[in-house]
């Protein structure tokens, strides 16, 4: 158990690198989710988010599977001890078939009738290569516990748009096209510095053709189940936003997607911690890890009911400063419990099914949802086109898809407590009714005086725990 306490404690510390480049990712995400929604208005807000929900959804599936094969496979392994002959082959073979897909859908995406929609559409294809070849090696550095390296290639990034996005908003010349562009810009720039950071994986004596093929096909393989599962998972959330886009108008869609991006920044930083878990526990005995799912589980809520509390200053932010938005109050407050499922999807479960191997699990998990979904939202929909059908249809499949998981989870590692479970469902029922019921000042205190319950209830489990955390992350 000591040397399992050590490997968590070298995994906290390097949350702290995670931190600052997700502090950055924070200016960034209130610059587009709060402040470039009200300078382009309702509808060239629509353009940007379709832009933006392509690129950050499906042009990072075109890799078919070799980015998480590589994470899967390589996982816990130091940069050094890679084999680097055989990366450089594969190097080669990926941005030709990244380069191959991209000319292909720009020939499809061209025939799109709607110019501003066309625009959109072509520079997300152009996104296929720079963004996966950049996920490629950041999955590389995650996966070797190359953090600080992960966080500066971040921080590159955010820096670039923020600096791009306040000129900007200071010259009074901001077009959905601009932005776009400068987004393509800023990724196409550290795709380079990535290259340069990790130039022995480029550079140097390769491997045959021959010898790199099979490995490269094997790492596909491995990878494309839990790929399958990501793009499941990624279709749970982005099904509502996928039915508004092709079924609804473009303000509908704009609104729809200004009410997700509210909920991801309070997924932003809770998804940070995520990032170093999961070689984290690669390095565990597998006798721990039922011991740390418990653990973590409790810490893990404690910190997300807290963060639900982002709720009450976002309604007056959006009543006070973007009323062109205020149609979406009516429905934040069902959509905020998804907080809840996705934060433990991010952070516990789904690297607890990649530390058990269970990819198949997960992608069936995954796959069942979206097909609940389907299912129910796509029906009803059609037949009284609401958003409210498409939030309470993305809640409901949330519920069903987190929890399922974690039972199967327990399942099989032995845990028989339920406990959790019912307070977490309990608190996310609270939180709707009070928001629904009892209007914003009245939701406030009520759900406010519950966390400050669980809290005091959990006092002596929560707070060793994160004095573990916090003196971890100044020990490095």
């Amino acid at each position: 158990m000591r040397v399992a306490n050590g490997v968590i404690r070298r995994g906290i510390a390097n949350v702290k690198y995670v931190l600052l480049s997700q502090f950055c990712y924070y200016v960034v995400t209130f610059l587009t989710a709060f402040v470039l929604p009200g300078v382009l208005g309702v509808v060239p807000n629509g353009y940007y988010q379709i832009y933006f929900f392509y690129t950050a959804n499906f042009v990072g599936l075109m890799h078919i599977g070799f980015n998480d094969g590589i994470y899967l496979k390589f996982g816990g392994y130091e940069f050094d001890k890679l084999p680097q002959e055989l990366f450089r082959t594969f190097m080669r073979l990926y941005i030709c078939m990244n380069g191959i897909e991209m000319l292909a859908l720009l020939a499809v995406v061209l025939w799109e009738p709607n110019p501003n929609k066309r625009f959109a559409f072509v520079f997300a294809v152009l996104n296929i290569l720079v963004v996966n070849l950049s996920a490629l090696l950041n999955y590389i550095n995650q996966a070797t516990g190359r953090i600080r390296l992960y966080s500066f290639i971040v921080i590159a990034q955010q820096v670039q748009l923020i600096a791009g996005l306040v000129v900007l908003f200071l010259l009074r010349h901001v077009d959905f096209r601009t932005v776009i562009v400068l987004d393509f810009a800023a990724k196409t720039v550290v795709v380079f510095i990535n290259v340069a950071c990790c130039r022995d994986l480029f550079f140097g004596k390769r491997a045959p053709w021959r010898a790199a093929w099979g490995p490269y096909w094997d790492n596909i393989r491995v990878g494309v189940k839990l790929m399958i599962a990501n793009l499941m998972a990624m279709l749970v959330m982005g099904a509502g936003k996928l039915v508004m886009e092709r079924l609804g108008t473009v303000a509908d869609f704009s609104e729809y997607s200004f009410a997700s991006n509210a909920i991801n920044i309070a997924m932003a930083f809770i998804s940070a911690v995520g990032l170093v878990l999961y070689p984290v526990l690669c390095r565990l005995e597998r006798k721990t890890l039922p011991y740390y799912f418990q653990r973590i589980n409790r810490l893990l809520c404690a910190f997300i009911f807290s963060m639900m509390l982002l709720y009450y200053p976002l309604v007056v932010v959006i009543r006070v400063f973007l009323p062109k938005y205020d149609a979406v109050l009516s429905y934040l407050h069902l959509l905020f419990p998804i907080v809840i499922m996705q934060s433990k999807m991010q952070m516990l479960i789904n690297n607890y099914y990649e530390s058990l191997r269970e990819e198949r699990a997960m992608m069936w998990a995954n796959l069942s949802a979206v097909g609940l979904f389907v299912a129910v939202a796509l029906p009803l929909y059609l037949w009284h086109p609401s958003v409210l059908v498409i939030v309470w249809a993305t809640l409901g499949v949330f519920v069903w898809r987190c929890y399922a998981s974690e039972l199967f989870l327990k399942r099989k590692m032995g845990i028989h407590s339920m406990r959790n479970m019912f307070e977490e469902w309990g608190m996310g029922g609270l939180f709707i009714v009070a928001n629904s019921l009892l209007g914003w000042g009245p939701g406030l205190m009520l759900y406010a005086a519950a966390v400050a319950a669980y809290l005091l209830y959990y006092r002596r489990e929560l707070l060793p725990a994160v004095r573990t955390v916090m003196q971890s992350a100044l020990d490095r």
